[in-house]
């Protein structure tokens, strides 16, 4: 099935743009991501992988995870938006979990309301998360599936204003269309009751598959599930 999938994509005129974007991860594994995605239908997953390579072509996602955070960020435009940025989200790479697979840790402030500077809107900060998740997959040699780790322990209702949630939905469809099978958990950790009906909304964005992986968790009741994967001493 892998090798109809790969003459489609031949016969498409795609073959030099997958070598173009594939980085470390072998054809046929690329190939069996996208079918699992697609629940083993060639068709859809042949549709899902050129939408994927021509999003990737006119973005040029392959140089996305050479580029630094300023870039991104644009500081040469708005000189104050990465330190404002860096304040109140902090982030980075945690370790690996017991099946060496490479854990991403996020913290929002309760200030995070988009836009939250000059140049720092919805659309710039999807594609910061585009950034994050391409250099997480160069430190994966493009191979297996990651861990996220989300903290809301500062979470203020605020931040579910339209800015933020078109952001999410944003990310959610990235996401979804162009790394499937890539995410192993997300762990939605010190979640206040409050974050209750926004959860709601963004649930209904994911797929079953993905809704499944998300696990949504009070104060002090993450202990126990994250631990039964992690060192929770990283």
């Amino acid at each position: 099935m892998s090798a109809e999938l790969l003459k489609g994509v031949q016969d498409a005129g795609l073959a030099e743009a997958l070598e173009r974007h594939r980085g470390g991860e072998p054809v046929d594994e690329l190939l069996a991501r996208f079918l699992k995605a697609r629940g083993g239908d060639k068709t859809k997953a042949l549709a899902m992988l050129k939408e994927d390579l021509e999003w990737r072509e006119k973005n040029s996602v392959h140089l996305v995870r050479t580029y630094s955070s300023r870039d991104v960020l644009e500081v040469d435009k708005f000189p104050n938006g990465k330190q404002k940025h860096d304040e109140i989200f902090r982030h980075g790479f945690l370790g690996y979990d017991k099946q060496g697979r490479p854990i991403v840790y996020k913290w929002y402030n309760k200030n995070y309301i988009i836009p939250f500077a000059e140049g720092l809107d919805a659309e710039v900060l999807a594609r910061y998360n585009t950034w994050m998740v391409e250099r997480l997959s160069a430190l994966m040699d493009d191979r297996g599936q990651w861990i996220i780790i989300i903290d809301l322990d500062d979470y203020s209702v605020r931040m579910a204003g339209s800015g933020n949630l078109r952001y999410c939905k944003s990310i959610a469809d990235v996401d979804a269309k162009h790394y499937p099978e890539r995410l192993g958990r997300i762990f939605i950790i010190n979640a206040p009751s409050l974050f209750t009906l926004a959860w709601r909304i963004i649930a209904s964005w994911l797929d079953p598959v993905t809704r499944a992986k998300v696990s949504l968790l009070g104060h002090k009741a993450w202990r126990q599930p994250m631990g039964e994967i992690m060192d929770l001493d990283l």
